[in-house]
């Protein structure tokens, strides 16, 4: 019986009595009726199942519907309390026991609402992931769960309590690599944080010497020296250092990844970002638009969006950098056709490139390009009926179209930051 195959295998919600039994988990053995003898039937089940959970992957996003992790998860809301108390007892007594403690999460997640207290039973949950399996990859998306959202997961002393445990674990383990990085992931998730994001690339640069062929800790690593070539508060004399210090990180880890590493690299980008802010503009225009003649609707999901206005964004930049300003205007207004993403609608794309045509006198495709955007950022009718707040902010960001278009027709650039 190969029971990792069926831990992989989706099953409609109203088999998972069986799933349970096939698994052998014992784990709603005491929370579900479902028989308790089908535990001894498959030898090493449970381990199998904790191993699988182990390897729940957050760099791969499969903390998702149909990964193991999340369908645990979820089936701990169909928990009862007397249930829920049964199985708190059973992981007191093995901490190890993995999949009793998702399953929990899943519970006290539900009870805590979507961004559950980070004092409570939830925030218990996951710092118990990272005492009793550090060395797992499912470790390195504790720190998103017990990140501060929206100011609603308490004080946050959760997450100062993950990062102080993943400190003592690196200090205590000098030499292993697969800890030195997964604290470092854990601290790269708090990375507009100054302190986490040092922390982070002190972690993440002993996990590169323990272990020089480990693409991870290298993307990671050119993931934050990207963004800190590109933010605001970075002067501008040090943005181009930083870049090609991303880039270089970044193609060492494209180098030694395999093609689903590969993939996931490409899709966000990146390489194409840092080789624009550091100059290569050769290799940015190589890879930006390998990017855009690789990129697939299906499979990219909701990034599909930023893809299609970003890289054609990057594209029409470099072009204007090189003298071709037509070439420009046109890789604007395909940016503008983006059918939009959850970022590109709620805040809007950054209009540095527009700027730098209206410096240019191109008012005419600007104003073209605001009514493209217009259809994904400030449309109401595009958005859901039933959310006021969705709406509201469609109809303040038409005004805001607005607003920068008489600007524009009266030959001024509009002085929001979103156009620097």
């Amino acid at each position: 019986m190969n029971i990792q195959a069926k831990a992989h295998r989706q099953r409609p919600n109203g088999r998972r009595k069986r799933r349970y039994a096939q698994y052998g988990l014992g784990v709603l053995a005491l929370a579900m009726p479902v028989a308790t003898a089908v535990a001894s039937d498959h030898q090493g089940t449970e381990e199998a199942i904790v191993e699988e959970l182990e390897q729940t992957d957050s760099f791969f996003a499969s903390t998702s519907d149909s990964s193991l992790f999340d369908r645990l998860r979820k089936d701990g809301e169909l928990l009862s309390s007397e249930q829920a108390t049964t199985l708190e007892k059973k992981l007191q007594q093995n901490l190890k026991d993995l999949p009793s403690r998702v399953v929990l999460m899943g519970y006290h997640k539900k009870l805590g609402g979507r961004h559950p207290p980070s004092l409570g039973p939830y925030g218990q949950l996951v710092l118990g992931i990272i005492k009793h399996h550090p060395r797992s990859k499912l470790s390195t998306a504790t720190g998103y769960m017990l990140l501060r959202r929206e100011g609603k997961m308490g004080d946050g002393e959760a997450w100062a309590q993950g990062s102080q445990l993943w400190l003592e674990l690196a200090e205590t383990h000098p030499a292993d690599a697969q800890i030195s990085g997964n604290a470092g992931i854990y601290h790269y998730i708090e990375i507009f944080r100054p302190p986490a994001r040092d922390q982070a690339i002190d972690l993440l640069k002993r996990a590169h010497e323990l272990d020089s062929e480990n693409p991870r800790w290298i993307w990671y690593l050119g993931d934050i020296y990207t963004i800190k070539s590109r933010a605001f508060s970075t002067p501008e004399e040090q943005r181009t250092a930083f870049a090609k210090q991303a880039l270089d990180y970044l193609e060492e880890s494209f180098r030694l990844s395999d093609e689903q590493l590969r993939s996931v690299m490409k899709g966000q980008s990146t390489l194409a970002l840092a080789a624009f802010t550091a100059e290569e503009f050769e290799k940015a225009k190589t890879y930006a638009t390998e990017q855009l003649s690789s990129v697939n609707r299906k499979e990219a999901g909701w990034n599909y969006g930023n893809v299609i206005h970003n890289m054609n964004v990057l594209l029409g930049r470099i072009a204007l950098r090189q003298g071709n300003l037509e070439e420009a205007k046109q890789y604007l207004l395909k940016a503008g056709k983006s059918p939009g993403s959850p970022q590109l609608n709620s805040f809007g794309p950054q209009f540095t490139f527009a700027r730098e045509l209206l410096e240019k006198g191109e008012k005419s495709v600007v104003i073209e390009y605001l009514d493209l955007i217009g259809d994904f950022w400030a449309n109401p009718e595009s958005r859901n009926q039933s959310n006021p707040n969705s709406l509201r902010n469609a109809r303040d960001h038409a005004r805001q179209l607005a607003k920068w278009k008489k600007d524009i027709l009266e030959d001024k650039i509009p002085q929001d930051r979103k156009w620097r």
